[in-house]
């Protein structure tokens, strides 16, 4: 779970080039569909609500014992992952415009928000959520190895957002300063009238 969300899904996002993307998500039947779950909001609630069932008991036992239904499970974490991220990290922002650096900040904050629910019911539940699941390393107990997961999971996701939101940092630094080179072409400095003497009379 967590290499797709915090490894996987980020580095695939920010490797695809413009060029291989903009035939495929600016057809005209794919644009309407792609403008609708990239707003932020949908592309939030869509995530959150795949990571959330799939961690609902009796589905995570049917993908544990199932091929078709496991290999489901990945593609669709991975899918909503890349989803998730269009609002801070689109490909093709001049089609699918990026959030304002402010909102972007909040948009990775409410990520990150979003799953403690689920990080702390995993956490501080008295007996296994999972127990058909039998850890294979370590030979960590049932119990021991549902709260390190939760763990694993708060870790990983708290430093992805924080490389997330120093990354954004970073950029609207690096644009600011920028712009602050640029002359202002909006209000240009007053050039003084030539001053032209009086001719003298002959």
């Amino acid at each position: 779970f967590m290499v797709l969300i915090c490894l996987a899904a980020p580095l695939f996002m920010a490797s695809l080039p413009a060029w291989l993307l903009q035939p495929i998500l600016t057809y005209k039947y794919v644009q309407p569909i792609m403008r609708v779950l990239t707003r932020p909001l949908i592309a939030f609630v869509i995530y959150n609500l795949t990571f959330t069932l799939w961690h609902i008991p009796p589905i995570f036992r049917v993908f544990l014992y199932s091929e078709l239904w496991h290999g489901a499970l990945y593609i669709s974490v991975f899918a909503t992952t890349c989803l998730a991220l269009f609002p801070v990290m689109s490909p093709l922002p001049e089609v699918f415009p990026k959030l304002a650096v402010g909102k972007r900040l909040g948009y990775l904050l409410a990520m990150l928000i979003a799953h403690f629910p689920l990080a702390g019911v995993v956490a501080f539940y008295p007996r296994p959520l999972y127990p058909f699941y039998q850890p294979q390393v370590f030979g960590l107990t049932r119990l021991l190895d549902q709260y390190s997961g939760s763990a694993i999971m708060a870790v990983s996701l708290l430093l992805t957002v924080l490389t997330g939101i120093a990354i954004t940092f970073v950029q609207w630094l690096a644009n600011t300063e920028d712009a602050s080179h640029q002359p202002d072409t909006k209000h240009p400095d007053p050039t003084p009238e030539p001053v032209v003497d009086d001719p003298v009379p002959t």
